[in-house]
């Protein structure tokens, strides 16, 4: 109540407080729903936030939202996730929310949450933790400041502090519902999402831009302040009420205004008011069953404006249990002791003698509580406590004890306690959810009665027996858990085949004959699960076949129905073909995120594979598996309730190189020289390389290294170096101010500048600065007699020397560029054709040859210089008979001339 005061106080002075609901769910902070929910989420002066699972794509932006579910069972008084939300025990219903139903069999207590905001860890929030150190959470409490910072948008906006937004948010949820996103999907057992207000997510998410616009939006109301007589009192107990109305700060005299005195019993009373003596004022008696926390709201209107105003008050006295422990696990039938203090606020003792607790059994399958035990504690002053004791076969699981004569509650587990088996699905995400023919996993230990002799709890941990049982309204189907060698209680519930979607509730049984007490000791306790859709993701990879150490990307279209799935959480595994007997471990360490990327339609990740030089994002590999087949699985929900298979059948595969990425390295040293491919990297290096691949583009510096058996797909530049490359097939080479050696190796590109190139049983395609331009100014096969002059014309950029070669052997030499002349005495050659070879020498040490073909004929030329003489010589005056023996000799003569010059260039 004190608190209460303080947080209306601020309140009243515009400060609006948020509170967290908590991440256990709807069952998970006390032995059954009630108890669930605590303070200060429950105060009505504060706005208790729940929590929402927001799905994004990041391209093309857009979301979907739908309640943080648990994941299947309740979690055992811990945060294991799931909007904690439900019905208070101690803090009544406030009049902003007199319009909600309670439900059947609950206290008329504050509902909570009122809003909800982003809760899961995915996406999640980055929090600094002590060290400076940063990490990734989510919860409630990340749901409370993200929406803590839009309201100060809100402020900004509408230029006015908010105080208590819990009356106008329940006002504008009937008025302007457009300001909330409403959540319709999700659970958080007992309870579900829903249109409308739900006891998972409240009014659902804001909406902070219509919220700022609607506010101001909001009439005027009137200012009610209440005071009353006595804020502690007791049943039967006189009381004075006053209000002081006011309409912007002028008194309101006339008008219909009452008070309300309520209590988590319900609506006790309602009494008029009247204006007495500028107040309005009237007296009540406190009803006999008012216990506890109690508001007195005045609210009723004035010239058709409404205003409501409220204080609170303590009635009765204050139970505080010793024992049982709250959240402890007993069992009837061995009896309970139960031990409380009964006090007055102020801590003086109750004059009651006896104090009757009312116990309750609850049972999930209609979420309700059963009256099934009254019990009597006697004051006894050697404890100066009342005790009693709780004894019977009372139903198993969850008890809730309640004082009938006083205000105090204890919630126990009765019988063998089940709060700390798991019930979760194949693929453990949030929500919990499994498609026809999977089967939900039941596993975990069983804690004994606190109250049993230790041989007897020691055997029962063991040997107990345990069911399960799928659950809609009556048994689906069933099965036997039984203790696993692992220390630990394992089964498998099956999921029937064309199961109708739904959310089911898994019902937990064990039992233990014991013969030291001749009696059977039950245990029950209970889960919910939500049957969905089986969803598909078939796989595709930027390669199948890809380098130790890069990076591989993921491709997954993900599909419900043959509908496309945008909305949900999905990941991949990654792991050897050799550890696919260790999937369901490997999948509990590592998972590699994927994103919905709308503009390819695709979910997409990536991963950095291991090398030899790290592990990658696979550190739980160790120091072995690099190079071999890897499998990608892809596992996940959709936002409403699909479900992956962890089949590992439905697995892609991909095959990693033995060979090892360096990428990006702006000064490699010699860390590994074999065996790698390099990407952009920078390298220094004195020694031998081999097997290695170069990618993009990649430097060496600095460095006296041969490289064999490479491949330079990419470019390569080598500054200041010294290298040989054996057996190399290179696409492009830069050199600057290096020496290069290449060895049987083949080159498409090079480029030069102020570099020496050694080719030796090597190829190179292009070279630049390009090979001079070699002319010899004769025709190929041109026929040559004594002494000839040939003009040689060289033309490039790097020319040193010119060598001219006659059948292999040197002729003539010069220096530069330009037309040189060689002369050549034909007639110190045979005759015949002649190789001439011109020679252009570069200062990289490249150099270019042009050859002709010439042919000298210096004996023929003799032989037709003979036979002139011969016709020359021949009688004018003989006879015909004489000129045909002369023209005959003449014809055979010149015959053998033709065979011996057709000899000759044949040669």
């Amino acid at each position: 109540m004190l608190s209460d005061q303080y947080y209306a106080m601020g309140s009243a002075e515009g400060i609006t407080f948020l509170a967290s609901s908590g991440d256990g769910g709807g069952s998970g902070y006390s032995a059954g729903p009630l108890g669930t929910v605590g303070y200060p989420a429950t105060s009505p002066f504060v706005t208790a936030m729940g929590g929402t699972t927001t799905y994004l794509t990041f391209d093309g932006f857009s979301f979907n939202v739908t309640a943080w579910s648990n994941y299947g069972f309740v979690p055992p008084n811990v945060n294991f996730g799931g909007s904690s939300g439900g019905i208070s025990q101690v803090e009544p219903k406030p009049y902003y929310q007199w319009d909600l139903t309670t439900p059947r069999t609950y206290p008329n207590g504050r509902e909570i949450p009122d809003i909800s905001a982003n809760a899961d860890v995915y996406p999640g929030i980055f929090i600094v933790c002590p060290g400076n150190v940063t990490e990734i959470s989510g919860g409630t409490s990340e749901a409370s400041p993200l929406t803590a910072g839009l309201l100060t948008l809100v402020m900004q906006y509408d230029h006015s502090r908010l105080g208590n937004i819990n009356p106008d948010l329940y006002y504008l949820s009937k008025v302007d519902p457009a300001v909330f996103y409403p959540i319709t999907f999700g659970y958080n057992i007992p309870w579900t999402a829903s249109q409308g207000y739900n006891l998972v997510t409240g009014l659902g998410q804001l909406n902070v831009g219509n919220l700022a616009t609607a506010m101001k939006k909001i009439p005027s109301s009137l200012s009610v302040m209440v005071n009353v007589s006595n804020t502690t009192v007791i049943p039967g107990q006189r009381i004075t009420v006053e209000a002081n109305v006011t309409l912007n700060g002028t008194p309101v005299t006339a008008g219909q205004f009452q008070v309300t005195l309520e209590g988590v019993n319900g609506n006790l009373t309602t009494v008029p008011l009247s204006y007495q003596n500028g107040e309005w004022t009237t007296s009540l008696t406190i009803p006999g069953n008012d216990s506890g926390v109690t508001y007195l709201t005045v609210w009723g209107t004035s010239g058709g404006i409404s205003g409501y105003g409220m204080t609170e008050l303590f009635s009765g006295y204050f139970v505080q249990f010793l024992s049982p422990v709250p959240y402890s696990t007993s069992w009837t039938g061995s009896g309970i002791t139960i031990v409380a203090n009964a006090t007055t606020p102020s801590g003086s003792l109750s004059p009651e003698p006896t104090l009757q607790v009312d116990v309750y059994s609850y049972n999930i399958t209609d979420n309700s509580y059963t009256l099934v035990n009254e019990t009597i504690l006697n004051y006894t002053p050697s404890v100066d406590a009342w005790v009693g004791s709780l004894i019977g076969d009372l139903p198993a699981g969850p008890l809730l004890l309640q004082v009938v004569n006083g205000f105090g509650y204890d919630a126990i587990f009765n019988g063998i306690g089940m709060s700390s088996m798991f019930i979760l699905p194949p693929t453990v995400a949030e929500p919990g959810t499994v498609y026809p023919g999977q089967d939900i996993i039941v596993l975990g230990s069983l804690t004994p009665p606190n109250n049993l002799p230790s041989t007897t709890s020691l055997n029962l941990a063991t040997g107990s027996n345990m069911t399960a049982e799928l659950w809609n309204g009556s048994v689906i189907s069933s099965a036997t858990i039984p203790f696993s060698p692992a220390g630990e209680y394992l089964g498998y519930l099956k999921v029937p085949n064309k199961l109708s979607p739904g959310l089911y509730t898994v019902l937990l049984f064990s039992s233990y004959d014991s013969y030291t007490l001749n009696e059977t000791i039950p245990g029950f306790y209970y889960g919910q699960i939500y049957v969905g859709s089986e969803v598909t993701a078939p796989l595709n990879f930027s390669s199948h076949y890809v380098l130790q150490g890069s990076t591989l990307y993921i491709y997954s279209n993900v599909t419900s129905q043959g509908k496309v799935v945008k909305y949900g959480m999905f990941s991949a595994t990654v792991f050897p073909n050799i550890l696919s007997d260790q999937y369901s471990a490997i999948s509990t360490v590592l998972e590699v995120p994927l994103w919905y990327n709308s503009s390819i339609g695709l979910w997409v990740g990536n991963v950095t594979l291991p090398s030899t030089l790290s592990l990658g994002n696979l550190t739980y590999l160790g120091n072995s598996y690099f190079a071999e087949p890897f499998k990608v699985l892809v596992t996940g929900v959709s936002a409403y309730g699909g479900e992956t298979s962890t089949n590992i059948s439905h697995a892609g595969e991909i095959y990693v190189e033995p060979i090892t990425l360096i990428k990006n390295d702006p000064s490699y040293s010699v860390i590994q020289t074999y065996d790698t491919a390099f990407l952009n990297d920078t390298i220094h290096v004195n020694g031998n390389m081999a097997n290695d691949v170069f990618l993009g583009n990649d430097t060496i510096v600095d460095s006296n290294v041969v490289i064999t058996s490479s491949n330079v797909t990419g470019t390569l530049v080598i500054e200041n170096s010294h290298v040989t490359l054996v057996d190399a097939q290179v696409n492009r080479l830069i050199l600057v101010n290096s020496s290069v050696k290449l060895v049987s190796s083949y080159v498409e590109s090079i480029v030069e500048t102020s570099s020496l190139i050694s080719p030796i049983l090597s190829r190179l395609i292009n070279v630049y600065p390009e090979y001079p331009v070699i002319q010899i100014g004769v025709q190929p096969y041109q026929n040559l007699t004594g002494n000839v002059s040939i003009p040689i014309t060289v033309a490039g950029s790097d020319v040193t020397n010119v060598t001219v070669e006659l059948d292999g052997s040197p002729i003539a030499t010069f220096q530069g560029n330009g037309t040189h002349t060689v002369s050549i005495d034909t007639e110190k050659y045979s005759d015949g054709t002649h190789d001439l070879t011109v020679i252009v020498g570069q200062s990289d040490g490249l150099s270019t040859s042009f050859a002709a073909k010439l042919v000298f004929e210096n004996q023929l030329q003799s032989v037709s210089q003979k036979v002139n003489a011969l016709n020359s010589t021949l009688p004018s005056t003989q006879g015909t008979a004489k000129t045909g023996e002369y023209l005959s000799i003449v014809g055979i003569v010149l015959a053998l001339v033709a065979i011996v010059i057709s000899l000759i260039r044949r040669r």
